[in-house]
């Protein structure tokens, strides 16, 4: 085989590699999903800071596109929102202006006539001219109102909040802390979560259905009740 029919090989693998991803990817866009900034506890998982965490319906949870590492919430805590306050300025104006102009027109007329008495024809034109000739006077007034308005808002920032997961594989807790908002809690609220199972609390339950099941067979062995009560009410208890 020669080089080419090696990187023909390698192509078509990647190809493949590429759609199987895909398809992975597609799948796992079907389970329940939330885009978190995790402050803490992100190395101690080995994922990224900006992870997103999803869950399958049986409530199988794990992050990004890799459900190898299974875990399941057994808890979450957030003390509730935060808001800051911020103040904004708006600004209004409204400006006008008048212009009144002052001429000659009375010297115009007063010119012309004098012009036309003494040489009729070039005359009135001559003295229309030397009437004009006086300035313009222009006066501009010009006016600004305006006026500003304060505005405050409560904006909310985001705060921490905690949540837990136990890996399945061995039980393990792993705390996270994360940026959360009102929004965030909302869909995290959506997720399914258990309660948390340590090897103390499996004690004290198993403890406790001894003593039940103890004390059943007291009363089996008084013929306070049966065989088949006592069954019933063992297995009740083994099964809590």
């Amino acid at each position: 085989m020669g080089i080419m029919d090696n990187l023909v090989g390698m192509a078509k693998n990647e190809i493949e590699n590429t759609k199987a991803r895909v398809l992975n990817q597609a799948e796992y866009s079907k389970d329940r999903s939330l885009s978190l900034n995790i402050i803490f506890g992100f190395k101690e998982a080995n994922i990224p800071q900006l992870s997103t965490l999803r869950q399958k319906l049986d409530g199988t949870t794990y992050f990004n596109y890799s459900d190898s590492i299974a875990y399941k919430i057994v808890g979450y805590d957030w003390g509730g929102p935060k808001y800051e306050s911020v103040m904004t300025a708006n600004t209004q104006g409204v400006a006008s202006s008048e212009t009144t102009k002052k001429g000659k027109s009375g010297k115009m007329a007063a010119g012309a006539l004098i012009g036309t008495a003494l040489f009729p024809g070039v005359g009135t034109i001559v003295g229309a001219a030397i009437g004009a000739g006086g300035k313009n006077k222009a006066k501009t007034e010009s006016a600004q109102q305006s006026s500003t308005q304060q505005v405050h808002k409560q904006i909310e920032k985001p705060s921490n909040a905690i949540i837990k997961l136990q890996r399945i594989s061995d039980n393990v807790i792993f705390s996270f802390t994360i940026a959360c908002n009102s929004t965030i809690d909302s869909q995290i609220r959506c997720f399914v979560m258990e309660k948390e199972v340590s090897v103390s609390s499996a004690s004290k339950e198993m403890t406790d259905a001894l003593k039940g099941i103890k004390a059943l067979k007291e009363l089996l062995d008084m013929g306070a009740i049966t065989q088949e009560d006592f069954d019933n009410k063992k297995k009740q208890l083994l099964n809590q």
